[in-house]
């Protein structure tokens, strides 16, 4: 009988380390993904990005202004 508690309680502790684990990896993961999404985020504003949009924007505007007008009507 002793056997099979100190061996229940073996298996519940083992469990509940890998739980953590998991759930620690998980936290990890997630925290990775919203840092990639920020760093996205940060890419698409930097300057160089701004002014070859701006510059496209620009230029069909010359040619196409309904062209000009779908392009930015996302934003």
């Amino acid at each position: 009988m002793t056997y099979w508690a100190i061996l229940g309680v073996g298996f519940a502790i083992t469990y509940y380390r890998r739980f953590r684990e998991r759930e620690l990896h998980s936290s990890q993961l997630e925290t990775q993904l919203v840092k990639a999404q920020l760093d996205a985020l940060k890419m698409q504003l930097h300057p160089h990005f701004l002014f070859n949009t701006l510059h496209s924007i620009s230029a069909l505007m010359e040619d196409d202004t309904k062209g000009a007008r779908r392009m930015i009507a996302p934003f």
